[in-house]
C-alpha cells in the first residue's frame, strides 16, 4: 500500500501550504489537493530544486516536493489609436469570442455596442476565439471612424490608408494593384485544378478556403465575424493559402531544391496572386519599392523580437540590438509558407514535394521547385501528429490524434488504407524499408508493427513503455530506438523485437525527438527537460549531456549533412544549430510560437510552428 507523502503547495494568490497526500494516482492527487482538471501542476526537480516541470504522472511525486498550481490564461496586447499602446487583455479558458471582444472594447474605452474592426500586427482582419496565440498584438479600430476616414479623406491620403496609418506599412494595396494589373493582361487569376471523383466525392487533393490566410485583402468587419460564427461566409469566399514573403527568384538554390525525383502527377496551377506569377510560372522579380515595403513590413512583424531571445538569455536589449536581430531574421529566413489554420506539427519530403501536417487535421502539399501550394489531403478527424514516407512504394503514412494511421498513395493522392488498432493518439511513425514494415508508437504505451505489403498488423508490443511513445528513430537495419513520456529511451532489435537496452542515465522529462548522425556512429535525444544527450551507437553509452540548451522544452532535432550541424527547435520559439562539440553556431529567430518540427534539405532548413507557418531558412554559421 502506498503511504502518504508531504508536499508544499503554492496555490494562485495564496501563501504556500503544507499537505499530506497519498499519491495513488494523479487524479487522486488532484482531488486531495482540490485542483481542477484545467489547471497545470508544476513540480520541482529532485536535484535542481529551483527548476519546475509539468507533473504528468503520480510517479513523479517525491516526499518533500514543491508544487505550483497554474491557472492557464491567454493574453493579447491591444493598441487603439495613439493613447492605448500594447495594453494587456487577459482571459481564461472557456471565454467566448463575444466576451473577449467586450474585454477588448473596455480596454480601448469604447462603447460596448460600437462596431469595431480587429486586426493583427500585419493589418489582417481576424476572427476572435479563446485559442488565439498568447501575446498576440491586436489593433482595435472603430468601424464608424474607419468609414468616416475613407469617405472624407482627400486623395493625398490614399497612400496613408494603404500603409495602414501610423507609419505601419501594409502590402494589401500593393497586392491589390498587382492583381488588377495582371487581370487586365491575363484575363483573370489562375484557376484551381479539377480532380477525378469517385462516388460523387473528390478523392484527390482538395483546395479549401481559409479564414486566416495571408491572401485576405481586407480586414473582417464585425458583421463578417458574426456571420463566420454562425457558419456563413460573412465577406464572400476566402482566398487560397499564399506566402508571407517572396524568395529571390535569382537565387539558384531555391528553384530546384531537390534533385530530380518524385514528381506530382497532375501539377496544379498556383494559388498565389496572379501578380506573383511570371511567364514560366515562377515569381516575378520584385521592384525596389516593393522590396523596401516587404522589408518594412517584416520589420514590423518581428518588432517584438529581442537580441536576448536570439541568444536564449534574459534581459532587455536596446533598439539597435533589436534591429540587428530583425536584420538577421531577414537574411536567414528566405521564405514563409502559410495556409494551415492550426499549428504545424510535422513535415515530410518525397522527391520535390513537401507534405505538412497540422492541428487542423489536414495534410498540405507544396512544390519545392517553386514553393507553391498544390493541394490538401483531408480525411483525418484529429491533429496530424506524425508523417513518414516510402519513395520506392510511392506512399505517405500519417498518424493522428484520431487513433488511426492513414496510408496515402502518392500516385492517386488518395487514402489506400486506414490502419486501426491503437487505443489512443498515434504520436510517432517509422518506416523500415528493408524489413518491409511500418512501426508506430502511441500514447497508449504500445508499439505496433504493420506489414507494408498487405498493410495488415504483424506485432503488438504491449507496455513497450510505461507512458506514451512520443518518438522513434532508426539506428541501423537491426536496431531502432524509442523515446517516451516516461523519460526512458529503449533500444529494440528489429528481428526479435526484444528490448536490447534501456539507456542510462535517462532524461528528467519526456523524450521528444531523435536525430542520427549520417555515419550512424552516434545519435542524439532531446527532451522537455531542455537538454540534448549524445549517445554512441555501438556501445549505447552517453558521451555528452548539454543542459539548458533552450529556455523551454526541446521539441525537435534534425541533423543537416550539408551544414554539418545538429539543429534543435524549442517551445521558446527559437531554433539553434550545434557543432560536433555542442557549441552554438546558429540561432534562428522568427517564429511567433513554439517550433514543433524541423526538416533539413540541402543547405536549407524547414521549420513548422504553432504560429501556423512553415519557415524556410538558409542558415549561416556564426
Amino acid at each position: 500500500m502506498i503511504g502518504p507523502i508531504s508536499l508544499f503547495v503554492q496555490y494562485p494568490n495564496r501563501p504556500p501550504v503544507h499537505r499530506d497526500v497519498v499519491p495513488s494516482s494523479l487524479s487522486a492527487v488532484r482531488e486531495q489537493l482540490e485542483i481542477f482538471d484545467d489547471q497545470d501542476i508544476l513540480i520541482n526537480h529532485k536535484v535542481h530544486k529551483s527548476e519546475f516541470f509539468l507533473l504528468e504522472a503520480s510517479s513523479q511525486l517525491w516526499d518533500g516536493a514543491s508544487l505550483k498550481i497554474q491557472v492557464p490564461t491567454r493574453k493579447a496586447l491591444v493598441t487603439c489609436g495613439r493613447d492605448i499602446l500594447d495594453k494587456e487583455v487577459v482571459w481564461f479558458p472557456g471565454a467566448s469570442p463575444e466576451q473577449i471582444e467586450a474585454a477588448l472594447k473596455r480596454a480601448c474605452r469604447l462603447d460596448p455596442q460600437e462596431e469595431v474592426e480587429i486586426l493583427d500586427e500585419r493589418g489582417r482582419g481576424i476572427v476572435l476565439s479563446a485559442t488565439l496565440p498568447n501575446d498576440i498584438k491586436l489593433t482595435v479600430r472603430s468601424a464608424a471612424t474607419q468609414r468616416d476616414t475613407h469617405t472624407d479623406a482627400p486623395s493625398g491620403a490614399a497612400q496613408e490608408r494603404e500603409t495602414g496609418g501610423g507609419g505601419r506599412v501594409s502590402l494589401r494595396g500593393v497586392r491589390d494593384r498587382g492583381e488588377r494589373e495582371t487581370a487586365q493582361t491575363t484575363g483573370g487569376a489562375p484557376s484551381a485544378p479539377d480532380y477525378p471523383a469517385k462516388g460523387g466525392q473528390t478523392e484527390g487533393p482538395t483546395r479549401q478556403p481559409y479564414a486566416h490566410t495571408h491572401a485576405q485583402n481586407r480586414p473582417l468587419s464585425a458583421s463578417d465575424r458574426d456571420a463566420e460564427r454562425r457558419g456563413g461566409g460573412g465577406g464572400g469566399p476566402r482566398s487560397h493559402p499564399v506566402f508571407d514573403e517572396q524568395f529571390d527568384p535569382a537565387d539558384p538554390g531555391m528553384l530546384g531544391v531537390m534533385q530530380p525525383g518524385f514528381k506530382v502527377a497532375a501539377r496544379a496551377s498556383s494559388p498565389v496572386p496572379a501578380s506573383a506569377a511570371g511567364r514560366n510560372g515562377g515569381p516575378l522579380p520584385l521592384s525596389k519599392k516593393t522590396q523596401s515595403l516587404i522589408q518594412m513590413q517584416s520589420g514590423g512583424m518581428h518588432s517584438s523580437l529581442s537580441a536576448s531571445a536570439a541568444s536564449g538569455g534574459g534581459g532587455r536589449s536596446s533598439q539597435g540590438e533589436e534591429g540587428k536581430v530583425r536584420a538577421r531574421v531577414q537574411q536567414d529566413c528566405v521564405h514563409v509558407l502559410s495556409g494551415h489554420v492550426g499549428f504545424v506539427s510535422c513535415m515530410e519530403v518525397v522527391g520535390d514535394v513537401l507534405f505538412t501536417g497540422s492541428q487542423d487535421a489536414n495534410i498540405m502539399i507544396w512544390d519545392l521547385n517553386n514553393l507553391q501550394y498544390i493541394g490538401t489531403l483531408p480525411g483525418h478527424r484529429g491533429f496530424i501528429r506524425c508523417l513518414c514516407s516510402s519513395y520506392p512504394r510511392k506512399i505517405l503514412c500519417s498518424g493522428s490524434q484520431d487513433k488511426t494511421i492513414k496510408v496515402w498513395s502518392l500516385e492517386t493522392f488518395s487514402a489506400k488504407r486506414t490502419l486501426v488498432g491503437h487505443q489512443k493518439e498515434v504520436m510517432s511513425l517509422l518506416l523500415l524499408e528493408r524489413k518491409e514494415c511500418l512501426l508506430s508508437g502511441s500514447e497508449d504505451k504500445t508499439l505496433r508493427l504493420w506489414c507494408l505489403n498487405n498493410l495488415n498488423p504483424l506485432l503488438i508490443l504491449d507496455e513497450a513503455h510505461s507512458a506514451g511513445v512520443h518518438c522513434l528513430g532508426r539506428l541501423s537495419d537491426d536496431l531502432v530506438v524509442s523515446g517516451s513520456r516516461d523519460k526512458c529511451i529503449k533500444v529494440w532489435h528489429t528481428t526479435s523485437w526484444d528490448s536490447v537496452r534501456v539507456l542510462h542515465p535517462p532524461h528528467y522529462d519526456c523524450v521528444t525527438s531523435f536525430a542520427v548522425a549520417p555515419t550512424g556512429h552516434k545519435f542524439w535525444s532531446a527532451s522537455r527537460d531542455k537538454s540534448i544527450k549524445e549517445w554512441e551507437t555501438e556501445t549505447l553509452e552517453s558521451t555528452s549531456h548539454a543542459v539548458h540548451v533552450h529556455a523551454d522544452w526541446v521539441q525537435a532535432l534534425a541533423f543537416s549533412n550539408s551544414l554539418g550541424l545538429l539543429f534543435s527547435a524549442s517551445k521558446d520559439g527559437t531554433i539553434k544549430g550545434w557543432d560536433q562539440h555542442m557549441n552554438n553556431r546558429v540561432t534562428l529567430v522568427g517564429h511567433t510560437g513554439p517550433v514543433t518540427c524541423l526538416l533539413p534539405l540541402n543547405e536549407f532548413l524547414f521549420s513548422g510552428s504553432h504560429d501556423r507557418t512553415v519557415r524556410v531558412w538558409k542558415p549561416r554559421k556564426n
